[in-house]
């Protein structure tokens, strides 16, 4: 999916990521220095392939938004739920999808007021908004 989203980054596509901190600098939530160190690498990579990633806080939900025609929202985690063990969990996401422009604005502007921290590539340069 990586390779997949560079790519259509680098044909032109606009790629916005939203990405909340807390489940990417916590161990047993607890902050760990090691991730948060690990995570904006990442954000600062993921950038320089031209995504712009929007730091959040307090969204557990997933979400993917498409050309204003596509939805899919829920809390399933797609790369790394449990699914046989004794923590697996009844996990779910829906997928919408036709004219859903004002449904995803909506979306959007309750991420935006979320937005912690913003990684954006201008002329090659990495630039970092808090």
């Amino acid at each position: 999916m990586l390779n997949a989203l560079i790519t259509a980054s680098k044909r032109g596509v606009i790629i916005d990521v939203y990405v909340d901190r807390h489940f990417n600098v916590t161990s047993k939530n607890q902050f760990n220095a090691l991730k948060e160190k690990e995570f904006n690498s990442c954000c600062e990579y993921l950038s320089k392939q031209g995504l712009t990633l929007y730091v959040i806080k307090g969204v557990h939900s997933k979400l993917v938004m498409a050309d204003n025609k596509h939805l899919s929202v829920g809390s399933f985690n797609w790369f790394s739920a449990s699914r046989n063990d004794q923590y697996k969990n009844l996990e779910t996401s829906l997928i919408y999808t036709g004219d859903l422009e004002k449904e995803i604005a909506i979306q959007k502007t309750f991420l935006q007021g979320r937005v912690h921290k913003k990684y954006e590539a201008k002329l090659n340069q990495i630039e970092v908004y808090e």
